[in-house]
């Protein structure tokens, strides 16, 4: 995992107070709205939720040839995926950028975010759990 980034994610420049959203409709309409806020909502989510789980690093993976995933949490070696899409998926769908880090690194689960499409699947060993981004919970709750 030498080439998993070490460099945490900071600094990000966060101009609403998601805390204050009402509803599933709202918090999407300002995830698609708010351009680049979808992550830093997630980021931040993450990093509320976290809180009192023990020593996590919140990271991103990307590759030389551009391949990369938006987050990846660290506890010691084991490590969990997750990847933002805004998109209504009818059925999974995986990048080049997922499988490449799903193959490489073998995490027990990898988490793809979205605007509804709930679903299961395996790669190989790994289960991708797709889930709208109001249930982002169901991440934390098993760590």
């Amino acid at each position: 995992m030498k080439d998993l980034q070490n460099t945490r994610v900071n600094n990000l420049d966060i101009e609403s107070d998601f805390s204050i959203l009402e509803s599933q409709e709202k918090l999407l309409f300002a995830i698609k709205n708010q351009v680049g806020k979808g992550k830093a909502y997630v980021f931040l989510e993450l990093k509320n939720k976290l809180k009192g789980k023990g020593p996590f690093s919140i990271n991103f993976w990307r590759t030389k040839d551009g391949a990369e995933v938006d987050f990846v949490l660290r506890k010691g070696k084991k490590i969990i995926g997750i990847e933002c899409k805004f998109s209504d998926f009818k059925v999974p769908k995986y990048t080049r950028s997922m499988r490449s880090f799903v193959e490489k690194y073998k995490p027990a689960s990898f988490f793809v975010l979205n605007k509804s499409f709930k679903s299961e699947v395996l790669i190989g060993k790994t289960k991708i759990i797709f889930l709208p981004y109001y249930e982002i919970d169901k991440i934390v709750s098993g760590v």
